[in-house]
């Protein structure tokens, strides 16, 4: 269920504290295309906030810790849909567009995604299908491909 798309061995947190965080990332590809979300390494989170997001930045407070890094104004500059953000109660949040990359911060701190976090994400994002009369139509997360890609 939980896919990690990388080649190299997973994040020592004891050994590489600060310098490799596991993210969780759910892709959009430039032909719209949305993929099922995965984790990955990350050595350099500025260079991979760059390459991955395309875009002037912004983070955004998923919880007090998991923190979603998004294009600024994604959804409004045409940017390929990915997810509708829903809380607890089921009511719409907001919708993203793009790339997102969610991180785990404990204070000033990076630190990996942990299980709990992934499932908190899958909960609340949900893939968008169509936005229509004012209205988020979405699709199940298993209806999604796989990212095959490399990052």
């Amino acid at each position: 269920m939980f896919k990690t798309n990388t080649k190299e061995e997973p994040c020592n947190e004891e050994k590489e504290k600060g310098r490799c965080v596991l993210v969780y990332l759910l892709r959009v590809d430039k032909e719209r295309r949305q993929y099922r979300g995965y984790l990955e390494n990350v050595r350099d989170l500025a260079a991979a906030k760059q390459r991955l997001v395309d875009d002037y930045i912004e983070e955004i407070s998923l919880t007090d810790e998991i923190k979603i890094i998004c294009g600024e104004d994604a959804v409004v500059l045409g940017k390929p849909l990915n997810r509708a953000w829903y809380d607890d109660n089921g009511k719409l949040v907001t919708v993203f567009a793009g790339t997102l990359m969610f991180v785990r911060r404990e204070g000033m701190q990076l630190v990996n995604m942990r299980k709990e976090d992934v499932e908190l994400i899958e909960r609340s994002m949900k893939p968008i299908e169509r936005i229509a009369c004012g209205r988020v139509f979405t699709k199940p997360e298993d209806s999604l491909p796989e990212w095959e890609g490399l990052s």
